[in-house]
């Protein structure tokens, strides 16, 4: 087992090293236009100045929302906010406002065996 392990070992460096014999080497002429295409990439990135947006910051905000669906339902929700918030007239006594305001409906039960004589069971 360990002799077949050694002998693929032996021939996957018969492989790399024939790799390695036969890499080209890219001679200086090919590396300085690359060079020159590199600078020229930079050169054009440096001198590019960002487009600034023509559009209003009330539109980006309307687009950012999510258009006009969602800026009509922030706005239907902003207002009745408004309107549950002012229209309650005392905050503190909220509590006191819950409880005065349920009704509760007290029902007497009867025993359903109070008029029944249960002498007859009597042996």
């Amino acid at each position: 087992m360990i002799d077949q392990k050694e002998n693929i070992n032996l021939e996957l460096d018969a492989f790399f090293t024939s790799a390695k014999r036969s890499v080209p080497i890219p001679s200086e002429s090919l590396k300085d236009k690359i060079r020159q295409d590199a600078q020229q990439e930079t050169l054009q990135w440096d001198t590019h100045t960002p487009v600034k947006s023509q559009k209003e910051w009330w539109r980006i905000l309307f687009e950012d929302l999510g258009g006009f669906p969602s800026a009509v339902g922030y706005g239907i929700i902003a207002i009745l906010g408004l309107f549950i918030g002012l229209s309650a007239p005392y905050w503190s006594d909220l509590a006191e406002q819950i409880t005065r305001s349920t009704t509760v409906i007290e029902i007497d039960f009867e025993d359903p065996f109070a008029g029944l004589n249960l002498s007859y069971l009597e042996g």
